[in-house]
């Protein structure tokens, strides 16, 4: 009995990846949204977190992004959330993170007191 030749290299990356062959477009595009906010109803940080979850846990599953609580953990009525999105080109960007500050402004618990975008630059 003859032993299975594994697949291995670019044989097993076509095999897995639908997209290979495709062009190579270039660089991706980088976009950071850092949103600081106010929660007045908290009164504990507890309290905090079961406000600030859902809408950290909606933006996750809805626009695929990487989102957290990155300053003022230790504040119950403070936070500051950095939102990050990656695609090959810069209006998807920008409209992921659109999109995302949308959904911040919408949320009833949350007053917002600023926001920010930063494009990370090609070394």
């Amino acid at each position: 009995m003859k032993p299975t030749k594994w697949p291995v290299g670019d044989e097993l990356r076509s095999r897995l990846d639908p997209h290979v062959g495709a062009a190579y477009v270039g660089p991706a595009v980088v976009g950071v949204l850092r949103i600081e906010v106010h929660i007045g109803s908290a009164r504990s940080l507890k309290e905090k977190r079961a406000v600030l979850r859902p809408v950290l846990d909606a933006a996750r599953s809805r626009y695929r992004v990487g989102i957290a609580e990155v300053a003022y953990q230790d504040l119950h009525q403070r936070a500051a959330i950095e939102v990050a999105a990656v695609a090959s080109a810069a209006h998807v960007v920008t409209g992921v993170l659109d999109a995302v500050e949308r959904l911040v402004w919408s949320a009833p618990d949350l007053e917002v007191i600023s926001c920010d975008r930063h494009w990370a630059e090609q070394d």
